[in-house]
């Protein structure tokens, strides 16, 4: 029995690692698509935070119609 629950923590512990590790990536990737607009545009910081802000509203209204 204990071995069965162990196993069951090990795997949520690992799902968990995974999520941070997509996110970490995510992130990252994120970051430097904005560091490459920026680059080629010289576009100011705002535009880049109105863009992520565009972008976040459009996965919330995909989220609402679900």
């Amino acid at each position: 029995m204990y071995y069965v629950k162990y196993l069951i923590f090990f795997s949520m512990e690992s799902k968990e690692e995974q999520l941070s590790e997509m996110c970490e990536d995510a992130f990252v990737n994120i970051k430097e698509a904005c560091m490459r607009l920026q680059e080629r545009t010289k576009c100011s910081n705002k535009v880049v935070i109105d863009m992520l802000n565009s972008v976040s509203e459009f996965y919330m209204l995909q989220d609402n119609h679900q």
